[in-house]
């Protein structure tokens, strides 16, 4: 038609209306939504929809596709095409919804209309929607913060209420642009928004248009496969359930078990919802009337709930879900936040009202996360509340097709009350004890729902992450999944997969599980992270989320009691009272300017000789005596500060003791020196270094430096007075000096300074066990002595036990020599790998015998990450004594030829690979087997931070942008090009191989390399030619990518993981 001109006007609903004339449409009040590219004008509706108007005032201005498709069947949308006015041309870009705090320019009739096929891009004819496509929040607008949390007028009156502080728009503001000062929660909220837009794919219009397509493309799947279809087969055995249960409840009451029969009833409300939510969204017959018919019942008939309600605000929480100021369902303020911005005292624009921030709030917050069982345990109640309400009042529409709802609820009301409150309470059971533990015991059963109900919710996402994110993005951002076995599902109710629920409301709930194998594949294509935890995980996760807020009110509520109750702010305390009683947040800006002002009037410290006004170059602070004076470019003048808090000005720092000479500085040179450690050895740093004294008021008025030298000081003079040396004192001329040993720990060469210092002090058992006396140590638990097999690098830092410490070492100590830890491993690898015992049968025990394997074109392809092995067979050895991985041990041998029985278990070779960065014993060992070995020396460089760090590294600094990124790592001793040389030999592998055979890979690392795609990547790539992989690493340095479920059901039996935990002990390289 548009090729075609014609002197004919166009119908109305094929007008082509411009942005510009939408918005001055939405601009007079009108309530306009586009569907499929067509203008609709649903005013007319909004007092009739049966899910309430606020679920559609969400969306004005918007691009609705996507969530009425998700909501609505075929004919139901066929007929919302009467309040069609027009077309829009190309792609639309959505406005920022009145109701959440978009703005709109009234059309002036004398305005000349724009092209019909504008851009839509075109930044200057928005007024509400966002300036650019930057994923910035509309949180952080140039316009005045404490303007914003009180806001509470409509826009431009009318039904689409009044607008709220994170959806305020960023474009079309007259006044010119400021920078706004962010407060300590605002700057916690931006933190959150970037860390979403690291996560989750970018909000530009090219990205959200292919997951777009490609969720729709997916509901097109599901139709075809026909999950849409009820299977009332499974709703026969659901009722057959809810009759059993039910029948018990009554069988009990007759006998008079009345804990028991409260016990059976509340099982029966707690099946019963997730048939009631099955009917609300219209996913049993998929036909309207029946399924309301069917949610009537059973809500209210049955449970004594509204499913009008349930459905006025479950529509809501479907459209804006886990936005702290729209979703009614994370809006529990003052029991309940989930959120920081809760304690803003924000409006709700569903309840249009101020969940004020109150003292009652600010004492429960603090200890929601302990409160959440407990109260879910009454939830029960509240809902009979919020049913009321809904029905006294009127909320549900009064005409149109739904009139009769309210109505049909309320006689299902009276015959709830009448059969459980008369029938069951009054009339059957005889005291009043029993009827408040009838009642208790049937409402808290039913407290493990609520929690199912929240726990998908409470501990995802809360940011605004704008109007350009996609629906499919935003449920899949701010909802997760539960695991659990297929049998579980009659328990969950298909509650636990809520983020497939939000993409496809209306999928009975029996087909869920088989539409989550779908949905998860679309989150790998468009790279969404899919949230999946158990229910144990899931739960520990919303307590964290509850604990971590309840902090920050709990800091929030100190700094206000001091500030209230502090004199010398009484204007402070007037205004944080004044604030109070409006319901707004406090305003601490006055504190942060009064720590950061400078003062040049009055000086303390000031004599007669010194002149009244000081020089601006010197400035004296509480903490300094006058002796001690900084320059202005150093420290401010922080005398209010200590003035306001109590704190004398006059305090002298304490004097350090000098450290005690009972023992001489000789003998303790053996156990004192630093020496030289491992990598795996030094992760963690110097721990004890940053332990804070416990009481000592003495370190008050010192500095960071000054109170670690003391430190410092102390724990050498308590070591000297309390550690009884049971080793015979070398000379000084047998030990290097201080200077020399630090030169040489710096030194690049450390393998030859190893082999000197191993010399220097050989590992010999002594006589005596060494008896060490109680000192205070990071050292969870003392090592063994008593076989010299396990010597500590400190022993200084070791504590005596009252108990033997042959008990931590029972295992090592029953391996004597090499052939029985050879013995007992083969038993292991018998008992473990049925399928290779012919194999095993014939292995040779000597070293030197396995290479007549090597070579054969059938046989398996062997890697070896010695770096990550190693570290690995440290920390798994330290767990199994009792020790944290971060203890400082010397390097414990590794017997490689034991390393490569699990490896090898006697299959016929093709090729060994071996790389690493350390020429240790099990290096040579490994030559010896017939191992390709490539052993590369560190190199002291920054290195290059992979795509994966540096989105981390970015989220972490609490920014975005090329400014906040870093590019390296600070300089250290790195390996370079170590797992490169791996991932080349795995390659040579998978292109000459004739045929595919077996790789057997020994690392557990699956992150990026410096200059390649990781060794997650190569395990991939050989799967997808058809090798079979074997990955074989300890649990505790094993990447949790190996581990993934959609990783192992993705290539099922041709991935097999070895955990080399159970063989630590035989792989300790003692000698025989």
């Amino acid at each position: 038609m548009a090729s075609q001109p014609s002197l004919s006007p166009l119908p109305r609903q094929e007008t082509i209306l411009t942005r510009r004339q939408v918005e001055g449409m939405i601009a007079d009040g009108k309530t306009i939504l586009i569907l499929d590219g067509k203008v609709l004008k649903v005013d007319a509706w909004l007092k009739y929809h049966p899910g309430g108007d606020k679920s559609i005032m969400h969306l004005v201005g918007r691009d609705a596709t996507d969530e009425i498709t998700a909501f609505h069947s075929i004919e139901t949308r066929q007929r919302m095409l009467t309040y069609q006015i027009g077309r829009v041309h190309g792609q639309w870009r959505n406005f920022l919804p009145p109701i959440q705090g978009g703005t709109f320019r009234p059309y002036p009739d004398d305005e000349q209309p724009t092209a019909p096929f504008e851009d839509p891009f075109n930044d200057d004819q928005d007024s509400s929607s966002d300036s650019s496509w930057e994923p910035d929040s509309p949180i952080f607008d140039a316009v005045e913060q404490s303007t914003l949390s009180r806001r509470a007028t409509s826009v431009h009156g009318g039904l689409h209420g009044s607008p709220s502080i994170s959806s305020i728009s960023s474009a079309g503001a007259a006044e010119p642009e400021t920078v706004p000062k962010l407060s300590h929660l605002d700057a916690r909220t931006k933190r959150e928004i970037d860390l979403d837009l690291t996560k989750y794919p970018s909000l530009d219009p090219v990205t959200q248009d292919d997951i777009v397509r490609r969720y729709r493309q997916l509901d097109q799947l599901i139709h075809a496969q026909g999950l849409y279809q009820c299977r009332y087969s499974d709703y026969m055995i659901e009722l057959v359930r809810y009759i059993t249960i039910f029948s018990l409840s009554l069988l009990f009451l007759r006998f008079g078990w009345y804990g028991i029969s409260g016990l059976f009833l509340g099982l029966f409300w707690h099946q019963l919802v997730f048939t009631a939510h099955d009917a609300g969204h219209t996913g049993i017959t998929h036909n309207y009337l029946y399924d309301t018919v069917i949610g009537v019942v059973i809500a209210d008939f049955l449970g004594g709930l509204s499913i009008g309600w349930w459905k006025r605000n479950h529509n809501v929480h479907h459209i804006v879900t886990n936005s702290p100021e729209h979703d009614p369902d994370i809006e529990h303020v003052p029991i309940f936040a989930i959120s920081h911005r809760f304690l803003e005292s924000l409006r709700s624009t569903f309840y249009d009202r101020i969940m004020t921030y109150d003292c009652f709030a600010r004492h429960a917050i603090r200890y929601q996360h302990l409160l959440y069982y407990p109260v879910m345990l009454l939830g029960r109640f509240n809902l009979y509340r919020l049913s009321w309400e809904y029905l006294i009042r009127g909320l549900g529409p009064r005409k149109g097709p739904a009139w009769w709802h309210r109505w049909f609820e309320i006689s299902g009301h009276v015959f709830f009350w009448t059969w459980y409150g008369y029938g069951i309470l009054y009339r059957s059971i005889p005291d009043a004890r029993s009827r408040f533990i009838f009642v208790m015991v049937s409402h808290m059963v039913t407290g493990p729902l609520h929690v199912q109900i929240t726990l998908s919710h409470f501990a995802m996402s809360t940011a605004d992450l704008g109007i350009h994110e996609s629906f499919p993005q935003k449920m899949l951002r701010t909802t997760m999944d539960v695991d659990c076995p297929a049998w579980l599902d009659f328990v969950h109710g298909g509650l636990q997969f809520q983020a497939i629920h939000h993409l496809y409301p209306r999928i009975p709930r029996h087909n869920l599980r088989r539409t989550q194998k779908l949905v998860q594949e679309f989150c790998d294509e468009v790279g969404i992270p899919y949230a999946l935890y158990g229910f144990v995980d899931g739960n520990k996760q919303v307590v964290g989320k509850l604990a971590d807020v309840a902090r920050q009110a709990a800091i929030l509520a100190r700094c206000q009691k001091t500030l209230a109750s502090s004199g010398s702010c009484a204007h402070l305390s007037q205004r944080m009272r004044s604030s109070d009683q409006d319901g707004v947040n406090w305003d601490f800006a006055p504190v942060f300017d009064l720590i950061s002002s400078l003062s040049f009037d009055h000086n303390p410290y000031a004599t007669e000789d010194q002149s009244a006004s000081p020089s601006p170059e010197r400035i004296i602070t509480p903490t300094c005596s006058p002796d001690r004076r900084i320059t202005k470019s150093d420290l401010g003048n922080f005398d209010k500060v200590w003035t306001f808090l109590g704190q004398p000005l006059d305090v002298e720092p304490p004097e350090v003791p000098a450290p005690s000479a009972d023992l001489d500085n000789t003998s303790l040179r053996l156990t004192i020196s630093k020496g030289v450690h491992w990598r795996d050895e030094t992760e963690g740093g110097e721990l004890a270094d940053n332990e804070e004294a416990e009481n000592d008021l003495s370190l008050a008025g010192l500095t960071k430096a000054q109170r670690k030298k003391f430190r410092r000081r102390q724990r050498k003079a308590a070591t000297e007075k309390e550690i009884n040396i049971g080793i015979t004192p070398t000379s000084s001329s047998e030990n290097d000096s201080e200077r020399e040993a630090r030169t040489r720990k710096r030194s690049p060469d450390r393998k030859a300074i190893i082999q000197q210092i191993l010399k220097r002090f050989p590992n010999t058992p002594p006589e005596k066990p060494v008896v060490l006396a109680e000192v205070k140590t990071r050292l969870p638990l003392p090592l063994p002595l008593d076989a010299g097999a396990w010597p500590i690098a400190k022993p200084h830092l070791a504590r005596s036990s009252p108990k033997p410490s042959l008990a931590t070492n029972e295992a090592a100590l029953a391996l004597e020599g090499a052939a029985k830890r050879k013995v007992s491993l083969m038993k292991k690898l018998k008992e473990r790998f049925i399928a290779d015992r012919d194999f095993l049968t014939g292995i040779s025990m000597i070293p030197s015998m396995l290479t007549d394997n090597t070579g054969t074109k059938e046989g398996i392809h062997v890697f070896v990450d010695a770096s990550n092995i190693m570290i690995g067979f440290h920390d798994t050895l330290k767990i199994s004594r009792g020790l944290g991985v971060h203890s400082r041990l010397r390097r414990q041998p590794l017997s490689f030829h034991n390393l490569s029985l699990i490896l090898e278990r006697g299959r016929p070779i093709s090729k060994r690979v071996l790389v690493g960065s350390d020429n240790h014993p099990s290096i040579a060992e490994a030559r010896l087997i017939g191992y390709e070995t490539n052993i590369l020396d560190r190199v002291h460089k920054a290195k290059e931070l992979t795509p994966r760090q540096k989105r981390y590294h970015s989220s972490s600094a609490g920014g975005s942008g090329s400014e906040t990124t870093a590019v390296y790592a600070k300089e250290k001793w790195v390996e370079q090009a170590v797992d490169e040389i791996l991932h080349l030999k795995i390659l040579e592998s998978i292109v000459d191989a004739a045929s595919p055979s077996t790789m057997v890979l020994a690392t557990g690392d699956a992150a990026e390399a410096e200059y390649s795609q990781g060794f997650l990547r190569m395990a991939e790539r050989a799967l997808e030619k058809g090798w079979r992989v074997e990955l074989v690493s300890f649990s505790k340095n094993m990447s949790g990518m190996y581990k993934r479920r959609g990783f192992r059901e993705r290539w099922g039996r041709r991935f097999e993981i070895v955990e080399l935990d159970d063989f630590v002990e035989e792989l300790l390289g003692l000698e025989p």
